[in-house]
This record gives structure tokens, sequence and C-alpha cells, in this order.
């Protein structure tokens, strides 16, 4: 389960000795301490309390009213806010108490209040006249009991528990996550620090509750939960944001690390299955990362919940980044002018189709023949029915190598089964922001769970040096025709190539159609760049580059 963290509590009294009493009502000793026991055996009898608060109380103490203002501000800073304060209503020369509570809640309206007052002091009628807040606070009158202080603390500490968290994840609420969001982005703002947002997604969790019950459902909500808590780092926020959704705030993280951080908990989640009687339920999670950007918080979390929406309609169980690209960045960030090359495209107009895809169950022999034969540095892996399995790469094979049977070992020992996937229809522009700031150097391009082609790093590179010799003017009106048709002949030539390697093999026919194919595949690529770039950019021979300058 996850650990609940302690309540705290701040006394507030200009005498020392009475926050000595309240300790010790509230904090019990520790059994090794004799002299204190025995104090507390006097104060409160035989009755055993070495199990009592002590674990679940975390108290401080201010000496005045404005010790305990400036207390109050600093642990909110630290998001670690009060749940309850003990407030004197007499404290000489300074604040009262009624002065002080009053100013503590303009800072945090979530603290409840003991005003502990002799009866010569303000009336209940007072007090909630004075306070406006009657459900705020409760009048503990002095002399008081050591049970009172007790069950004024529990009750309190409890109530603004449950008001704060959720009851199945014992997370944080929606509610009390927008306080820690207000504080975070505040600061992210003062400081010029980054700060991203993560929103989780349990994947398909309908039909769990469906298929095994609400229980089980609420089982699975609180592994969730649990496993998510383990991969926050102190001063990361987490909440449960509704229903089966999640939300995680870190500072100081930008979008890169962001998307490593929910890489890991995706696969955390994955692999965790949860135990349902001798059954096993697999569970997944969706993922949807965005950074700040400038200093408008109303689209912040709504970027993660639109990538969120994207993760979900391109198959689920993957982590997707927010398409504006560089959150916390300047519109004049050089990697949103690049961005801008690429958004009349989509994955299907860049991508290029693998010419044929590796089983699980192909050599690893066999799969390095393929890559060298092709000119490539990796190809998908797919399962028995066409869809994805993975991807294996060079480095992937040559660490296979490692083993004594590598060389003839299946070559799903050595593929990786993590792999990144994009639908046809995504824009080329966010594929091009995400492999910009991630050290993954290639995605699947995937259809219905099938891979379908593939962009890499080269491909908008290719892209890029098509586009920056059109704004060089090293095509013209009146040599870009010939140049085309040179390439054209050059793509003729090659099929005729292709077709007498064909009529010369025997038996093996793979290496000649992979590799023949591949080398059309990168002429044509040459001329429909050039043909998607004069379509959608009408008369730029004549004009100016006007993206010439980021181009290095």
């Amino acid at each position: 389960m996850i650990p609940v963290a302690k309540r705290r509590i701040l006394l507030i009294d200009d005498q020392a000795s009475i926050h000595e009493d309240y300790r010790k009502i509230i904090c019990p000793c520790d059994p090794g301490d004799d002299k204190l026991c025995e104090a507390e055996a006097q104060l409160f009898g035989e009755v055993n309390l070495a199990e009592y608060s002590r674990d679940l109380y975390d108290v401080d103490s201010a000496l005045s009213g404005e010790d305990a203002i400036a207390l109050v501000a600093k642990a909110l800073q630290e998001g670690r806010p009060y749940a309850v304060a003990f407030v004197d209503i007499r404290m000489p020369p300074g604040l009262d108490g009624v002065q002080t509570i009053r100013k503590i809640w303009e800072i945090d309206s979530e603290i409840l209040a003991v005003l502990c007052s002799a009866y010569s002091d303000y009336s209940w009628d007072d007090l909630a006249r004075d306070l406006r807040r009657a459900d705020r606070f409760l009048i503990l009158r002095k002399p008081f009991e050591s049970s009172e202080v007790r069950q004024c603390a529990a009750a309190l500490a409890e109530r603004w528990l449950v008001a704060r968290t959720d009851p199945l994840t014992r997370l944080l609420n929606r509610r009390s996550f927008e306080e820690h969001f207000r504080r975070e982005w505040a600061d992210a703002i003062r400081y010029e620090r980054p700060l991203s947002c993560v929103m989780i997604d349990i994947d398909f969790f309908k039909s769990i509750n469906d298929h095994y019950g609400h229980i089980v459902g609420d089982e699975a909500l609180a592994e969730v939960a649990n496993v998510i808590s383990q991969q926050m780092r102190a001063g990361d926020v987490l909440c449960r944001y509704g229903g089966e959704e999640f939300c995680a705030l870190l500072p100081c993280a930008d979008s890169a690390a962001a998307v490593s951080w929910a890489e890991r908990v995706r696969l955390a989640i994955s692999e965790a299955p949860l135990n349902v009687g001798s059954a096993q339920i697999p569970i997944t999670a969706s993922f949807g990362v965005a950074e700040r950007n400038g200093s408008q918080s109303d689209e912040f979390i709504k970027n993660a919940d639109q990538a969120l929406r994207d993760a979900k309609g391109r198959g689920r169980n993957r982590v997707v980044l927010s398409q504006l690209f560089g959150m916390g960045q300047s519109d004049d960030h050089p990697a949103r002018k690049y961005a801008v090359l690429f958004q009349s495209l989509t994955a299907r107009d860049v991508m290029i189709a693998p010419v044929t895809c590796l089983n699980r169950d192909t050599a690893v022999a066999d799969a390095a023949n393929l890559l060298l034969s092709r000119h490539i540095s990796s190809a998908p892996v797919v399962n028995s029915d066409g869809t994805l399995a993975g991807i294996v790469a060079e480095r992937d094979i040559m660490e296979a190598l490692g083993f004594s049977d590598g060389w003839h070992a299946p070559v799903e020992r050595c593929m990786v089964s993590r792999v990144i996937q994009y639908g046809p229809d995504t824009p080329a522009a966010e594929i091009f922001q995400f492999l910009c700031r991630v050290q993954i150097h290639r995605v699947v391009i995937s259809q219905n769970g099938r891979p379908i082609g593939l962009i890499s790093r080269g491909t908008f590179l290719r892209w890029v040096q098509n586009y920056v010799r059109a704004l060089a003017r090293s095509y013209s009106d009146e040599n870009a025709r010939p140049r085309l048709l040179e390439t054209a002949d050059a793509l003729t030539d090659q099929a005729h190539r292709l077709r007498d390697d064909l009529h010369a093999a025997d038996d093996e026919l793979l290496a000649p159609i992979v590799s023949g194919v591949t080398s059309m595949q990168d002429i044509l690529a040459d001329l429909l760049s050039w043909a998607r770039f004069s379509q959608t950019n009408p008369g730029i021979l004549s004009s100016e580059p006007p993206l010439l300058n980021v181009i290095p």
C-alpha cells in the first residue's frame, strides 16, 4: 500500500512550557526514554501509548503569531502543508490568536484550527463572527484535558486528510493537486525552470470492471497508484485526477526527462499484472506528456490531456509527447521553425515503407544479412499474425553475438520490444519534434497494429536537404527538369538491374529483392520529396526563402 504521510501540526503559543505539554500529549515518548515515560505514566495513568501517534504526527512550534505565519508560508512552499494549528488566543505583545489564524488562512485556507481560550476570552459567537469560518475551527477551553487535545488532533487531522486525498488510492485528490500546481507553476515562472505534466490513464479499465467486478477494478486502481508512487521523486506531485486517470507533476523536468520517466512507469505497470485468485489480469496504461510553455497555465494540463488522447487513439500502452514542441521554449526557438517545414505533411507522406519485416523466429544471421543487403540499420519484427512485435537494429545483433549460439538464435532474443509507434495520419511535425528531443533514432508507423513504414532522423534530414537546395536555388526553372529526368532514368536503370538479378537468381531471391527495391525507394524518395515540396510550396523558385536564415 502507499505509505501515509505524517499529519503536520503547528503549535502556536508564547509560552515554551505549553509546547512541551502539547508534545507529550500528541506525541508520546520513545519506549527507551525512561524519564519521559515515567512522566507520561503520571500524566495519563497506566494507558499503553507505545503504539500511539508517534509516527502519525509531525509537530512544529512557533512562539508568536508572526513566527507561525512564516512557518506556514514555508511549509506551503515546500509542499508540506500543516493540517492543524493549535493557537493560543492571548499572545502579547504581538498578534493574538484570532489575528494570527486569519492571516494564516490568507496563506493556506485549508489549515484547521484549535483555538485555546480561557472562559474570559472570546465567546463562540465572537469567534464565528470575526473569523467567518465556523467550519474550520474548534474551541478548546483552558484548562484542558489531555484527552480533549488528542481528540482534537485526531479528528481535525483526519478531516484535513480526507478532504485532500482520494480514499481508495491514498493519493492527493484533484482539489489539493490544484493547490500544488499553482505553487509549482509560480515557482517555475519565477526561477525560469522547466515543469512537466504527465497524464496517465489505465487502458481498457471498463472491461476490467465489466468482467471482474468493481472490487477488482478498485484493486487495479490501487495497484497502479502504488506502482506510479514508487517512481516519484521527492518534490514530485501525484494525484488521482478522476476515474482511472492520474496526473503527475514533475518539477525541474523538461519534456525529454518526463518522456523517459513516463516510459519507465509504463513498463513498470505492464510488468505488474493484478493477481485475482489463480488468474493474472494484465494491466497497461497510456501517457500524455507536456512541458511548461511560457506563462499560460490554463493550457498546460490540457496539452498533456490531448497527448493522452492521442496515445489512446494510436493503440494505447504508449507515451505521447504534446504536439506543442519545445514547451518552455520561446516561439522563435530554431526547432520550432524546423517543425514548420513539415506542418503540411503526415507520417504517411514521409515514411519509408519497409520492403519486408522479420519474423520473431528469424535467425540472427538472416537478420544481419537483411540489414547489410538493404544498407539499413534496423528492421521491424512481427508476430505470426503480422502485428508489430519489436524492432531489431545492428547494435542488437552485435550484442546477440556475445552468446554462444547468438548467430543462429531467433531474432526475438535480441529485438527491442518497446517500440514507439505512430499512426499514418500523425502530423510529420510531431514525429520530427519527438526525434529531436529523445535518444531514439527511429519510430515505426503502424496501422491496426501492423508496421507499414519507418521514419528515422535521416528521413527528415533528406527532406530538409531538398528544402535547403530549393531555397538556395540550386534548382531553377531551367535545370529542374533535366535533374528530374536524370533521376527517372536512374530509376529505370535500377528496375532493369533488379529484373536481371531475379532472372539470374536460382534459389535465394531475398537479397536481390531487398537491395534492388531499397535502391529504387531511395530514388523515389528524392522524386516524391521534390514533388510534394513543389505542390505545397507553389512558386517557391521565384520567391524569397523565408526560412533560409534558420538553416545552419
